[in-house]
């Protein structure tokens, strides 16, 4: 017992006995893991995602929400149906609301239509400009011609020029230029267009 110190003997004893110091059985050459403060051992399982992938994870399921958003957007024949009949037009809002769809991806669509000439739009409402032929058993209310747009009138006199109602009745299809002396009577009456005898102009 020569050179052990009893009272460090004494220690490592209750050491042992309250739990405070454990003994490990190692190997050569392994490291000896410390009683009181070892590195924690990593749970079996997975690798956590790094940084990288989990943004990539996130962009994908963002991408796929988008997608279906998309899909969710009515087709072109089903708004026309719907605009039917709508005489003082339909707002972005209230279109997307009755097709529950968001007013972001419902735009560009309707931008769309617009650009094709099948709507015309005016002070954020929307015009249906093209015939549509209705379903069978539609009323018949919604059957009638739709009036010519404000929006229709003013591209036009955008495009051309001055013009009489009978040229732009002639050139937009209408069967006769009355249909369109109540709207352009009102554009007039708003400032802006304005008459020369029978030539309408846009005011400068």
């Amino acid at each position: 017992m020569k050179g052990i110190s009893l009272r460090w003997l004494g220690t490592l004893l209750r050491g042992l006995v309250n739990g405070e110091i454990k003994l490990y059985a190692t190997s050569k050459g392994a490291a000896k893991p410390s009683g009181r403060s070892g590195k924690k051992v990593p749970k079996p399982g997975r690798r956590p995602l790094s940084e990288g992938a989990k943004r990539k994870k996130k962009e994908k399921a963002k991408a796929e929400k988008a997608r279906q958003a998309r899909r969710a957007l009515p087709n072109p024949r089903d708004l026309f149906l719907f605009l039917v009949g709508k005489l003082d037009g339909m707002t972005l809002s209230q279109i997307a609301r009755h097709f529950a769809v968001k007013r972001s991806l419902l735009g560009p669509l309707l931008g769309k239509l617009v650009k094709k000439g099948d709507l015309d739009a005016l002070k954020g409402k929307y015009f249906l400009r093209r015939r549509v032929r209705l379903p069978e058993g539609q009323k018949a209310v919604d059957t009638k011609p739709q009036p010519v747009s404000p929006a229709a009138i003013l591209a036009y006199l955008a495009d051309n020029g001055p013009s009489t109602l009978a040229a732009m009745a002639k050139a937009m299809h209408e069967p006769s230029y009355h249909r369109l002396i109540r709207v352009a009577n009102a554009l007039k009456k708003s400032g802006q267009i304005s008459t020369e005898g029978k030539v309408y102009r846009l005011s400068p």
